[in-house]
C-alpha cells in the first residue's frame, strides 16, 4: 500500500534517507546536504507501506515550485516511484497556484526529466561537484 504524505519540517526518517542516497552513494559532503532553513520547504513522501521510498523537496517562489533532493531509496528503483513522486509534486504545484515546476536535474537523470514534460535550460553546472543542468516544466500553455 502507496500513500503520500507532505511535512512543514525535516524529520530524521528524511535525514537519515537522504544521507544514504545524496552522501553514501553520490559522495556528496554531508555539511551541505542538510540545510539550515529545512523548516522553509515542504517535504513530500511517497511511502509503501511504512517505509519511506521516495522524496523530493518543494519551496513555493510565486508562481514557481522549486524541486529538489529528488530521490528513490535504492532498492526501490525502477519500480515506478520516481515518476509517481514527481507526479505527486505536480499536484502540490496546483494545490498552491504554481503554474512551473523548476528544478536542477543531475546529468544522468535529464532523459527520466525530459520524458515528464520538463524541458532543458542552459548550460550545465557543477552543484556540489556533480554536473547539474537547470529544468523547467509548464502546467498551463503560456500565452
Amino acid at each position: 500500500m502507496f500513500r503520500y504524505v507532505c511535512l512543514d519540517d525535516i524529520n530524521q526518517e528524511i535525514r537519515d534517507l537522504r544521507l544514504e542516497v545524496f552522501v553514501i552513494e553520490q559522495g556528496i559532503d554531508p555539511e551541505i546536504e542538510i540545510e539550515k532553513d529545512e523548516y522553509n520547504y515542504k517535504h513530500l513522501c511517497l511511502y509503501k507501506d511504512d517505509t519511506l521510498v521516495a522524496y523530493a523537496r518543494a519551496k513555493v517562489k510565486g508562481e514557481v515550485l522549486r524541486l529538489g533532493r529528488i530521490l528513490v531509496k535504492k532498492e526501490y528503483r525502477g519500480q515506478g516511484l520516481g515518476k509517481a513522486i514527481m507526479k505527486y509534486c505536480e499536484e502540490i504545484a496546483k494545490q498552491n497556484n504554481c503554474a512551473v515546476l523548476e528544478l536542477h536535474a543531475q546529468h544522468q537523470a535529464i532523459e527520466f526529466y525530459e520524458k515528464l514534460g520538463y524541458e532543458p535550460i542552459g548550460d550545465y553546472f557543477l552543484e556540489a561537484n556533480i554536473k547539474h543542468k537547470k529544468m523547467k516544466k509548464y502546467l498551463t500553455q503560456l500565452p
